[in-house]
């Protein structure tokens, strides 16, 4: 029995490094992609490769269940339970801050729609999603659980996660709330199913705003 614990011990921490490896170096390379590519395709390629070594490294070494196969049908309610009362907490939130305050929130996130607007949708609401989570929920919050408990480890994978996305976005704070209910999703489901299917949908509906802006009965009602 030791010895099969010790075996995946060492399973884990060569699949951690070895991937938090490899995510580095295809992100450094960015830096040289952005300079033939747009941002957008950038990021694209980006997440696209970083995603896919993920999956091959986890398929060589039989991780594949450690991510996907606690309780599946579970991780997939629990990920829905969180969306409907995130979602409603967030309009809540809007529509008191327009009519109590006359502050619109929603206004705020208003962005110039991209030419290749399915580009956007295909890396950032779901190629991106799958491999930040992979890293941030899947690697660092696993390392981080291991020697602090379930809420530092929340916390602390969220700052890291916003940190990534500082210079893209200004202040992160979508960025953190975001990453405590990713990892607090993970924690109780097990299964990185639940952020996915989380931060997939937010990032959509984040990307979906400008349309919801054209709307006019919804513009008059949340921005």
């Amino acid at each position: 029995m030791h010895s099969t614990h010790l075996k995946n011990f060492y399973k884990m921490n060569r699949f951690y490094t070895v991937s938090i490896i490899l995510f580095v170096l295809v992100e450094l390379s960015g830096f040289f992609l952005i300079k033939i590519l747009s941002p957008l395709i950038t990021t694209a390629v980006l997440r696209g490769i970083q995603l896919m070594l993920f999956l091959i490294i986890c398929n060589k070494i039989k991780l594949t269940n450690f991510f996907f196969g606690y309780k599946p049908y579970k991780a997939t309610l629990n990920a829905l339970l969180i969306l409907f009362f995130s979602g409603a907490t967030f309009l809540i939130t809007i529509l008191t801050a327009k009519y109590f305050f006359n502050f619109h929130i929603l206004k705020l996130m208003l962005f110039k729609l991209p030419k290749n607007y399915s580009l956007l949708l295909l890396a950032g609401g779901i190629i991106g999603p799958v491999a930040e989570e992979f890293l941030f929920r899947g690697i660092i919050y696993n390392l981080i659980i291991k020697k602090q408990n379930k809420h530092i480890a929340v916390l602390l994978s969220a700052l890291i996660f916003s940190f990534f996305h500082l210079g893209r976005t200004g202040l992160p704070v979508i960025q953190f709330a975001g990453g405590i209910i990713f990892a607090y999703s993970y924690s109780y489901s097990k299964n990185l199913i639940s952020p996915i299917i989380i931060h997939c949908t937010g990032n959509i509906a984040i990307f979906s705003i400008p349309f919801f802006y054209k709307i006019f009965f919804l513009k008059q009602i949340f921005f």
